[in-house]
């Protein structure tokens, strides 16, 4: 009953916007003889919608990059209409853009790393006609600072801008959710909207937070007792280094898959009630408000219909806006376990076992931070899919 009465107050909301459709039902009516105004079409109902929803406003609310990659896109608003733009040429055109000011670091340290490889070993045939044991322990040392001087610096940048982006996404996120929730209660879904603005303040102020505060201080912990038991061969340290891997590795997998399963289940839970609900009070609004009741009937459905339409083009333009937030670091992580993958095997191909396992632990730490990007990502988009997909199915 709660919820029926907060849907019939909503759909006295929408009556004055009702009125001017509902002009459409009356055949050989005179707009300028009865003092209606003239019928909207679905364009400027959903203009309106997008107006007042502050759906307009989610282009300014995204980070610079992504407003950027936006415009490159042609989507600087929600609007149904504007997703014709969106073609995979012009995708794949970002997707370019972005590699190529992705590869520059890695590429760059790639060169530095097989530079000291190749002198390491130059320096390694030397060694029958010098002190072999005194100076083989200079030479791994010095080989590993060069090469821990030439990867570590830009790799701890890439990470501070993993971290940086999984903030942007979480404050978008804020922004997004008040906009996607009152168009989900104006389309006939209260139930569902606090459900899905409960839970994606939880992501937001829960998840997204422990990843940036803990998990990925514990990917750089993991990278730093790398570099240490390279350096320094005689501490042994990789049980806490795998400690630290495993610990952000699993916990942010486990709070993911929590996250997902709790909105999946309540929000099948709260669809159900809407749909109840809506049916309903259509049912008294069609049934008892008099001589008019069937035609505001169905011009409140032109309305709701609007703001479903409006709710799924806003869900869609959240999705491309954290796609694009996400693009650069996750090509970034990419081609710097690339550019590790192949320093590893130039050090194999070298015999310079000693530091190709420095290189290795460099790659895996990139591995936990692009999963930990990559969760974030998903986890954010599911949420918002779910949400439409069960909007649809009502």
């Amino acid at each position: 009953m709660k919820r029926l009465l907060v849907l019939l107050a909503l759909l006295v909301l929408l009556i004055p916007g009702a009125k001017a459709a509902s002009s459409d039902a009356a055949p050989g009516s005179d707009a300028s003889d009865s003092g209606v105004s003239a019928p909207q079409s679905i364009s400027d109902i959903v203009e309106k919608q997008m107006q007042g929803s502050g759906a307009n406003d989610l282009y300014s609310k995204a980070p610079q990059q992504a407003q950027n990659s936006l415009g490159k896109l042609g989507l600087k608003s929600p609007d149904p209409n504007g997703f014709s733009k969106l073609t995979p040429k012009g995708l794949f055109s970002l997707v370019l853009s972005n590699l190529s000011d992705a590869a520059k670091a890695p590429m760059r340290s790639m060169a530095l790393v097989l530079g000291v490889l190749l002198a390491y070993a130059l320096l390694n045939t030397l060694k029958t006609s010098l002190a072999e044991k005194p100076l083989k322990g200079v030479f791994d040392t010095v080989c590993s600072l060069c090469i821990a001087g030439s990867v570590i610096v830009p790799v701890a940048a890439c990470i501070r801008t993993c971290d940086n982006t999984i903030t942007q996404a979480g404050n978008f996120s804020i922004s997004f959710l008040p906009v996607f929730a009152g168009l989900s209660a104006a389309s006939g879904h209260p139930t569902s909207a606090a459900v899905f603005q409960a839970i994606m303040l939880m992501l937001s102020n829960g998840i997204i937070a422990l990843a940036s505060t803990t998990f990925v201080p514990l990917v750089s912990i993991y990278l730093a007792f790398c570099v240490i038991g390279s350096v320094a061969p005689g501490i042994k340290i990789s049980g806490v280094a795998s400690f630290a891997k495993n610990v952000a590795v699993w916990g942010m997998g486990l709070s993911v898959t929590i996250f997902v399963a709790v909105l999946a289940i309540q929000g099948m839970i709260a669809n159900a009630a809407d749909t109840v609900a809506v049916k309903a009070a259509k049912f008294v609004v069609g049934s008892f408000v008099p001589v008019v009741g069937s035609a505001l009937s169905d011009a409140l459905n032109t309305i709701v219909g609007c703001a479903n339409l409006l709710k799924t083009a806003t869900g869609a333009y959240a999705i491309v806006v954290f796609i694009v937030i996400f693009l650069p670091p996750v090509l970034e992580c990419l081609l710097w376990m690339l550019a590790m993958d192949v320093s590893a095997a130039a050090a194999e191909i070298l015999s310079v076992d000693s530091m190709k396992g420095l290189l290795k632990s460099v790659r895996e730490a990139l591995g936990v931070i692009l999963a930990l990007v990559i969760s974030t990502e998903l986890a954010l988009i599911v949420s918002v899919s779910v949400m439409l997909l069960l909007g649809m199915g009502s």
